[in-house]
């Protein structure tokens, strides 16, 4: 995958939004959405959001961490 691909404008975005979250499903790469070319936000998987969350948790939790 190109760079270029993993950035999208948000008038691209709200234009295509359903063929926007079928691309993020399939790619395990988020898209940055871009306003005047700035990244503003991403859009990642529900999964990818999910294996995320659970790595914040683990390096989150101290006794865990130290016990390894």
């Amino acid at each position: 995958m190109k760079t270029a691909d993993l950035y999208i404008t948000a008038t691209e975005a709200r234009n295509n939004f359903f063929n926007l979250l079928a691309r993020v499903k399939r790619s395990p790469y988020p898209i940055n959405i871009t306003v005047k070319g700035i990244p503003e936000a991403v859009v990642m998987s529900k999964e990818e959001y999910d294996g995320w969350m659970a790595t914040i948790e683990t390096l989150s939790d101290t006794e865990l961490v130290r016990s390894e």
